[in-house]
């Protein structure tokens, strides 16, 4: 029987989140977008996304420092 590792049910269940930096990096980008934007409603929408990406940065940094998630963390670094 194949059996996988607690290491590896967590590796699937749990693939790996984007940092917030990289979130706050996508957030620029489309700042860029936007300001290089032919039509309102193209820089609208891509200023939308930065505000987004910005948001879930907030949150993955509020959630990193939430205990359940330390422990899941830590689970997958045994």
């Amino acid at each position: 029987m194949f059996e996988l590792s607690r290491n590896a049910v967590f590796a699937l269940l749990l693939p790996r989140m984007l940092q917030a930096q990289e979130m706050r990096a996508k957030a620029e980008q489309c700042e860029r977008v936007a300001a290089g934007a032919s039509d309102r409603l193209t820089a609208y929408t891509f200023r939308e996304l930065a505000t987004q990406w910005r948001e879930m940065a907030d949150q993955v940094e509020k959630l990193e420092h939430a205990p359940i998630y330390q422990t899941i963390r830590d689970r997958r670094t045994d």
